[in-house]
């Protein structure tokens, strides 16, 4: 049974994590090269960043505040997910 559809990819998904303190976001990497921050009541994006290169994974850290990204260059990277 699909519960809800998220589309605003161009490419295949790569990795996903639900926020770990606010269950109404979550974080996807996919291999167009971008990261998001869906809302999942709104069912829209609320936040991305484009890499430029292809996501393998994006998490959260415990306290849900910044998300980390490790591009295919196996750089991580860490951004503020909200204010």
């Amino acid at each position: 049974m699909l519960i809800a559809l998220f589309m605003d990819f161009h490419d295949a998904v790569t990795c996903i994590q639900f926020n770990p303190v606010d269950d109404r976001y979550f974080i996807s990497g996919s291999l167009d090269a971008k990261v998001r921050i869906w809302s999942i009541p709104d069912r829209q994006v609320v936040d991305w960043n484009d890499l430029h290169e292809i996501v393998t994974a994006a998490c959260y850290t415990p306290d849900g505040q910044v998300g980390h990204v490790l591009p295919s260059v196996y750089n991580i990277q860490g951004f503020k997910v909200f204010a």
